[in-house]
């Protein structure tokens, strides 16, 4: 979600999210990434939006593209039906499970999280910290980190937050190929010149996390966790 939100905001009448991948594991971040705080029950999109000096006006010819998960969309009902929110699920169904899972492992907990707006607000200097006691040793990381992976079995089986409401649906397996953005551009109606369907092809082999890395000095390796 987040490289998708990060090359539609590089388009014309889009917002640019300051969108960057991580050269070792591939984590997609910007500007898009602050947009996922509505997935929490006491969050709220305009707060959000203030908070990046935004806010949603329907006689704007701008786009601002954010990532979420949807778990409160419905909150946002009457935006959707009026055409304020445009919202695009990308569906995962016919693509390579276990790859989603290591790289949403990789990207979300083996990324140091660096970024200004972490520091800014001291988030964590990475993911897994949430779920610790304050000042967790590497040790207690990779503790934590191993026993979630190891009980993954329920990601991408979660209830469908997007029922009732009107979405433009994506296919993972036909998104993040070479030509996927032509596709996007396909299911969405946009058009825009080849040199952007070119950066996406460009950008794309950057996205891939490793089967292997090492961090907190222990080596993670997808094959012991997915086959």
């Amino acid at each position: 979600m987040d490289f998708v939100a990060g090359w539609l905001g590089k388009l014309d009448n889009f917002i640019d999210s300051a969108w960057s991948i991580h050269p070792v594991t591939g984590q997609s971040s910007g500007v898009m990434q602050q947009i996922k705080h509505i997935d929490e029950y006491d969050s709220h999109l305009e707060d959000a939006l203030l908070n990046l000096s935004l806010k949603l006006d329907p006689t704007s010819d701008t786009t601002f593209v954010g990532a979420c998960h949807g778990y409160q969309l419905n909150d946002y009902y009457q935006e959707i039906i009026k055409n304020n929110i445009v919202v695009l699920r990308i569906h995962a169904g016919n693509a390579d499970h276990n790859q989603i899972k290591w790289e949403f492992f990789v990207k979300t907990y083996l990324t140091r999280r660096d970024n200004l707006y972490c520091m800014v607000h001291n988030s964590g200097q990475w993911g897994v910290d949430a779920r610790l006691s304050p000042n967790p040793t590497n040790a207690q990381r990779v503790q934590m980190l191993d026993e979630m992976i190891k009980n993954s079995a329920s990601l991408l089986k979660g209830v469908d937050h997007y029922e009732g409401f009107p979405y433009i649906k994506l296919d993972y397996a036909r998104l993040f190929v070479p030509g996927g953005s032509q596709y996007l551009c396909d299911q969405t109606g946009l058009t825009v010149e080849d040199c952007y369907h070119q950066y996406w092809n460009q950008m794309l082999p950057l996205a891939v996390s490793p089967n292997e890395l090492t961090v907190w000095g222990h080596t993670w390796r997808r094959q012991d966790y997915f086959n």
